[in-house]
């Protein structure tokens, strides 16, 4: 499959959505097709920024989800994770583009650090 050539996809959307992405077509003036074009590949890249996987593991913990479900359910599969550990209450999170989001569960604290 080449990575240029345009590929259909047919799926079902809620009505709130539809109803968004008519207004996001309308607002850039665009089809339909290039406004969901548009809002999946901002969605896609804001799921890469390191703070917005800080926020979905912050909120998961405070909804009391244990590490393995967080591991699995956002971290697995995430666009630019390498790798990560959890040891001794510390979970270590290494995504592309050396950084680093941590979790201390004695301090309670998150951090992103980039460039290490």
């Amino acid at each position: 499959m080449s990575p240029n050539k345009p590929i259909r996809k047919v799926f079902t959307l809620p009505a709130d959505v539809a109803a968004d992405i008519e207004r996001a077509a309308a607002r850039w003036e665009v089809s339909e097709a290039e406004a969901i074009r548009r809002l999946l590949v901002e969605g896609l890249r804001s799921l890469g920024k390191p703070e917005v996987l800080l926020e979905r593991c912050r909120d998961a913990l405070a909804e009391g989800r244990s590490f393995g479900w967080i591991l699995a359910n956002i971290v697995d599969g995430h666009p630019r994770l390498v790798s990560y550990s959890l040891n001794d209450g510390r979970l270590v999170i290494t995504l592309t583009g050396n950084c680093l989001v941590t979790y201390d569960e004695a301090s309670g604290a998150w951090d992103v650090r980039r460039g290490v």
